[in-house]
Parts: structure tokens; sequence; C-alpha cells
């Protein structure tokens, strides 16, 4: 099964998400390291230990095609679950939010130093000084998406740029129920509704629908609008508000 899982905690309502191309395999790999208590993400590793496994489960938010799997998990991962170390749907950055960072890197760099400082000037050439295709980390130089943005060497673009025309759009040959047709209406609706306070703006016998409509014509602040509309220095004013 292809898609996006949850593991949640049921007693404090906390989750972790994830994306897979084998999501009950995915789930088994999860059991083994929190039992063995080396989970990739301390956070849920902690909780698991303070809850205990039957505290918590594994449920499939979504299922969806390999294509779109990053773009989808995504979505969910904006949602900012609390046991996510990482919010990025490219493999996960379980570092840069890591409670134990500043431990882990010294231990790092302390490792690469005990490793450089064993080999000769000639053997750290022969290993870190190969050119392309002799380096068993080149990637063909695919690290761009058209667009310039940087993106990992196994993708062919970034999310922006995938292509979602025909039956590579995830709602391809889908219709919306009639309830969500309505809330889609009602929220449109709400959009287009102007805001109970707004106040129209008058410059020089011209008036304007709101002070954002000011702002945008003559290229300034909202809050620059605010001053001269208050201000005895321009002719300026809120419709209804006489300037004292």
């Amino acid at each position: 099964m292809i898609g996006i899982y949850k593991i949640k905690n049921k007693v404090t309502g906390k989750s972790y998400i994830g994306s897979s191309k084998q999501i009950e395999k995915r789930w088994e790999q999860h059991l083994q390291t929190l039992k063995k208590g080396i989970h990739h993400s301390i956070l849920l590793q902690r909780a698991w230990n303070k809850y205990e496994e039957s505290s918590f489960q594994f449920e499939v938010l979504e299922e969806c095609e390999e294509d779109v799997l990053l773009e989808r998990e995504q979505r969910y991962l904006n949602m900012k679950p609390e046991y996510n170390v990482g919010l990025q749907a490219s493999g996960g950055d379980n570092f840069s939010k890591h409670p134990n960072k500043r431990e882990i890197l010294k231990r790092r760099i302390q490792t690469q130093k005990n490793k450089l400082s064993k080999l000769t000037s000639k053997e750290r050439k022969r290993i870190y000084g190969k050119n392309k295709e002799l380096n068993s980390n080149w990637k063909g130089g695919k690290t761009f998406c058209k667009c310039g943005v940087r993106i990992n060497s196994g993708a062919k673009s970034c999310i922006k740029c995938i292509d979602r025309t025909g039956s590579k759009n995830p709602f391809f040959n889908k219709k919306h129920s009639e309830k969500t047709k309505q809330i889609l209406k009602e929220y449109a609706a709400m959009r287009t509704k102007k805001p109970s306070n707004t106040k129209k703006v008058i410059i020089e016998g011209i008036e304007y629908v709101s002070a954002n409509e000011v702002a945008k014509v003559f290229n300034i602040s909202r809050s620059l609008v605010n001053y001269r509309c208050k201000s005895k220095k321009y002719n300026w004013e809120f419709k209804n508000n006489k300037k004292k």
C-alpha cells in the first residue's frame, strides 16, 4: 500500500506522520526500532517509553500514487505533527530541530576528525579527490530543478513543478461530493465578503473602498495610510471620522 500514515498517541492526541511505498512494512520497522529504543525520532521514542505501546495506534491517512507521494506528505507535515523532528517531505531532516543537536554535532565532528587523522595525504586524495564518474557520490550533476530550486538527485523536479495534468493529477476522474461543494461555495462567499469593520478612505475628494486599497494604489504600507488619515498634514481621512 502506497500512501501517508500516522502514529497517534491516544492519550495526548499527538502524532507522527510519514509516507511509504509499503506502509505495512514501514510500520513493522517503526515498531522494531521503538521497541529497541532506537527510533530516529527521539520525540516519538520518549513518548513511547512513557506511555507504552498500548497507548499508540497506527492508521492510514491517505492512499495515493507514488509520483505524488512526497507532495501529499508535505501537506500533512505542514500541520506540524508533534513527534516529527523534520518537517520536509524529502526523507526528513532529523537533525536541525533535534533536542540533542549540539551533542550529536559534536560527536559527528570528532568522528570525522578521528577518521581523517588516520589517513595520509595520498590516501585522502585517493578517497576524496576523485572527479565526477570516478566518485561514488557523483549523481550526474542533476541537483537542480528547471526552475532553479535545488532538489534530490533522484527527483525529476521540485514539488511546485511536478506535472499534474491529466491522469497525473491526484484528482483525475474524481468528483466532489455535494457536501464538499456546499462547503467550498460557502468558503468562496466568505472570502468575497468585506469585513464589517472596513473603513472607506477619502483623499482629496476621491473615495477609496478601504485602507488596503489605498496602500496598493499608492504603493505604501497600511500603517502609513493610517498615519496620514490621522495627521493634519495630509488631506486624507477615514469616511465619517473627523480629524481632531
